[in-house]
């Protein structure tokens, strides 16, 4: 006998696929449910994981050092942050930026290895020009009218009984010299430089001091606490404006007066110490094209290096500039 005479046949057999169903439904969701929950923490793994290798790979390669040396005023820094990006995207690596206290501090440590990539000036590319290791890279294009202007300047103050480079080496006085910072090709080097070539010898009864800057060096001769100044011509013009607009004729004033003054100048070089982890070769070749990025890197590089304000772009280092200049023998070849 039937107990449900209102079924029809195969309603039991539908019945129970429902039921296979809906159990098969309920396991899946189940699943999903489940992997949803895991999903967070699958990404916690992942990042955790990525965070580790990047330390590892932190500890075992760790950043290139694109260096120079700080400056009273100028924010380096902030001036070398684009360049840092050329220089990471060519090697494919990190970059950190590093200021040294002087130009000779720079060049130390680019011999020692320290520095990988160095923006330096004339005085520590003239001290580094003969490492084999170092190579210059590029150097940066001012505007005409600004690498004219770069000149170093010889002052002395304004009742000192000598008025050429010979009679100040004639002089049986100890000279006090207001310089600016260790290494500094304008505010000290070339006009020590000139000095012992006028009177053949190096002067060692010139006595030396470092005042932080262009602007100090003037002071200190202003001030009496000079006899001679070594600053670099546009600081110097700068400083003369200043006077005249004090009001006082400038007649009537006790002003210093150039001894001398040299030509034109080249400014300073970026440069590479080769090693394993760098291609200078390569990332010459990036930084000489003419490319946004090469371009906005030159232009910050003027925001803090007063020689190159205005510059627009790299160019291949010409090993012609460098010769001839008197300064510290001739720069060889950049043939490595």
């Amino acid at each position: 006998m039937n107990p449900h005479p209102s079924s029809k046949p195969g309603d039991a057999a539908r019945s129970l696929a429902v039921q296979r169903r809906n159990w098969f439904l309920s396991i899946h969701a189940s699943h999903r449910f489940a992997a949803v929950r895991l999903r967070p923490l699958r990404l916690l793994v992942a990042t955790l994981l990525a965070l580790a290798l990047s330390c590892y790979a932190a500890a075992h390669n760790p950043p290139l050092v694109l260096g120079s040396y700080a400056y009273s005023g100028l924010d380096r820094v902030a001036a070398m942050q684009p360049l840092a990006k050329v220089v990471a995207k060519a090697t494919g690596q990190l970059v950190e930026i590093r200021l040294y206290g002087s130009p000779d501090e720079l060049a130390t440590a680019v011999r020692i290895g320290e520095v990988d990539v160095a923006i330096a000036n004339l005085g520590a590319w003239l001290s580094l020009a003969r490492d084999p290791a170092v190579q210059p890279l590029a150097v940066v294009v001012p505007p005409a009218s600004v690498q004219s202007r770069y000149r170093a300047v010889l002052l002395a103050r304004h009742d000192l009984p000598a008025a050429s480079l010979a009679e100040v080496m004639a002089e049986p006085g100890a000279w006090r010299l207001a310089a600016v910072i260790p290494g500094s090709a304008s505010g000290g080097l070339v006009q020590s430089i000139a000095l012992a070539q006028a009177g053949g010898a190096e002067p060692q009864w010139l006595s030396i001091g470092y005042f932080g800057s262009h602007e100090g060096a003037l002071a200190a001769l202003a001030n009496g606490v000079a006899d001679l100044a070594a600053v670099a011509e546009a600081p110097w013009i700068d400083w003369q404006l200043a006077q005249a607009g004090q009001g006082e004729p400038t007649e009537t004033r006790e002003l210093p007066f150039v001894v001398w003054q040299s030509p034109p100048l080249p400014s300073g070089t970026l440069t590479c110490r080769s090693s394993s982890r760098i291609d200078c070769t390569a990332l010459s070749y990036a930084l000489t094209r003419s490319t946004l990025e090469t371009r906005k890197a030159a232009l910050y590089l003027g925001h803090g290096w007063p020689e190159w304000a205005g510059a627009r772009r790299f160019a291949p280092y010409d090993h012609a500039i460098y010769t001839g200049l008197g300064l510290a023998g001739d720069v060889p070849p950049a043939e490595r």
